[in-house]
């Protein structure tokens, strides 16, 4: 199987071994690093975000290598009221629109069906 990994095709095993390679080259690099070299290499990298502490500091960093990156989040209906909050406040300090994702079918189906 070929896999288009961004800059690179390459089968599962050249992948792994791109991967390993790569976790060596940047165990002492900075976050912020990380992230160029993520974004760098994988043009259509999609970052994932659960608006906890850890998230908003990346995202930060994020905003400031590459503001057109996309972010995700997945919304399953029952996060916390600080959580969208946090949401709403980020969005309007950088000006971002997250990507929302969420279930099929809502918390009231969900129910019904188990």
């Amino acid at each position: 199987t070929i896999v288009d990994w961004g800059k690179y095709k390459m089968n599962l095993l050249e992948k792994e071994e791109l991967a390993r390679t790569k976790a060596e080259e940047l165990e002492s690099a900075s976050p912020e690093d990380i992230i160029r070299y993520a974004v760098d290499t994988f043009p259509n990298i999609t970052f994932a975000c659960s608006f906890g502490a850890e998230d908003v500091v990346l995202v930060d960093m994020l905003q400031k290598i590459s503001p057109s990156t996309d972010v995700f989040y997945l919304d399953t209906d029952f996060h916390f009221k600080e959580t969208y909050e946090t949401r709403d406040l980020m969005q309007e300090k950088y000006n971002l629109d997250f990507v929302r994702v969420s279930p099929k079918i809502t918390p009231e189906e969900q129910e019904a069906v188990h």
